[in-house]
């Protein structure tokens, strides 16, 4: 299919329309108008074909105010938006979030670890991973975590690590 003068610059018109919203709509989201900010995403998503790459982005966008306003479908979104093959690190961050808003640390951490697949110096994808903070494997990894012994060797080992310096 051939795409004519007339097209090609509705296709970039739409773009353009789309960017200017999601721009609107990420300020409006750093400035915690979460309901604004989902009409602009709303919109940024409208104006351009699932196939466009920045598509999944801006459904991630869309889905994480959901999840900020509580409304139903906003973490689908953002699972559907990373299962797109044009998803990059920022779509993967966008779930991070959304996931950790809705209390699923796993899932958020399996998310980030998908982002830093796919760009393993994202700021965002690493400055998460540093917030959440990652657990210490046990000290006798053949017991469970819960083991009293690892408990106790645990608690020892931390305090001594921790309490240096007081």
């Amino acid at each position: 299919m051939r795409i004519d003068g007339n097209e090609a610059v509705t296709l970039a018109q739409r773009e353009d329309a789309a960017r200017h919203s999601f721009e609107r709509g990420k300020a409006l989201a750093e400035a915690g108008d979460w309901r604004g900010a989902l009409e602009c995403f709303q919109t940024a998503t409208y104006k351009l074909p699932s196939s466009h790459y920045l598509y999944p982005f801006y459904l991630s966008c869309e889905g994480l105010a959901m999840v900020h306003l509580n409304a139903p479908g906003g973490l689908d979104l953002c699972r559907r938006a990373a299962a797109m093959a044009d998803a990059g690190p920022d779509v993967f961050e966008n779930l991070a979030r959304a996931e950790l808003a809705s209390n699923h640390r796993w899932a958020a951490l399996l998310a980030i670890r998908a982002g830093l697949n796919i760009d393993d110096s994202h700021e965002g994808l690493v400055a998460l991973r540093r917030a959440i903070g990652i657990r210490r494997p046990p000290p006798l990894r053949f017991l469970r975590r819960d083991h009293l012994l690892n408990r106790v060797i645990g608690r020892l080992t931390y305090k001594a690590f921790h309490s240096t310096g007081d």
